[in-house]
């Protein structure tokens, strides 16, 4: 059984879509022992990613780990802000 997320992500602006974009770009590079694929794709205010896995076990793994991605980036901008604005 194949297994297919896609994960759409709408941004106040292209511009904050272009940071997470270019922060999560290197993790759609298959690592060796990966039993799952993604792309990631950025168009205007929004970013897609497609995890494509072998079995349920394989799919939330990769899930887990593009949420993990995007709330650390999530995490680490709203850092900046709050220390620009101080």
């Amino acid at each position: 059984m194949k297994i297919q997320i896609e994960i759409r992500l709408e941004f106040q602006n292209s511009h904050l879509a272009e940071i997470f974009f270019k922060a999560l770009k290197p993790e759609e590079k298959p690592i060796p022992t990966s039993r799952s694929r993604a792309s990631i794709e950025f168009k205007g205010r929004e970013i897609r990613i497609q995890i494509i896995a072998p079995d349920l076990t394989s799919a939330r793994a990769a899930l887990n780990s593009w949420f993990r991605w995007i709330n650390a980036i999530n995490n680490s901008l709203s850092e900046i802000s709050s220390n620009e604005s101080s």
